[in-house]
């Protein structure tokens, strides 16, 4: 513990707190709480925390909450909250919820929250959502609330097989 005030560290290997206000890393080990306030974290490997407030870290290994607040990161491996409010990942792998509010990425992989709120991955492979109250249901896809695509071609001349282009009116593929 090298700063900040009534910050715990109960002997966790290879850890260390910079500052902060009531931090607490409670088992585990090669962990970091780089400051903020109230944040947890327990029984992990490699697990960051670099500010914010009553964030939680639970049974991870390899992963970041960079701030924001009451986020939850629990049974997952190399994945990231970025920020945000009571946004939650759990057992999730190489995933990330870049912010937003009460977004869920569950038992997923490679998937992607973009912000918005109350939306969630659950069991899919690279699955990605931007905008809010969506619920992924298939693997490989991008799910979004709206989409606005600017400047599409005229022609499909030059462009590769599967692009969007536009004949007059009407959206081709």
């Amino acid at each position: 513990i090298s700063g900040g005030y009534c910050n715990i560290n109960n002997n966790v290997g290879n850890s260390t707190i910079s500052g902060g206000y009531q931090n607490h890393q409670s088992s585990g080990s090669n962990g970091t709480i780089s400051g903020g306030y109230k944040n947890y974290q327990d029984n992990g490997s490699g697990m960051t925390i670099s500010g914010g407030y009553c964030n939680t870290m639970h049974g991870a290994g390899s992963v970041t909450i960079s701030g924001g607040y009451q986020n939850y990161i629990t049974d997952a491996s190399y994945s990231t909250i970025s920020g945000g409010y009571q946004n939650t990942l759990h057992k999730a792998t190489n995933s990330t919820i870049s912010g937003g509010y009460k977004n869920e990425l569950t038992e997923s992989q490679f998937s992607a929250i973009v912000g918005g709120c109350e939306s969630v991955i659950s069991g899919f492979t690279a699955s990605f959502v931007l905008g809010s109250n969506i619920t992924a249901d298939r693997d490989c896809t991008t799910f979004v609330n709206n989409l606005s695509i600017t400047d599409i071609p005229t022609s499909n001349v030059g462009l590769p097989s599967g692009s969007i282009w536009r004949d007059g009116v009407n959206l081709k593929i």
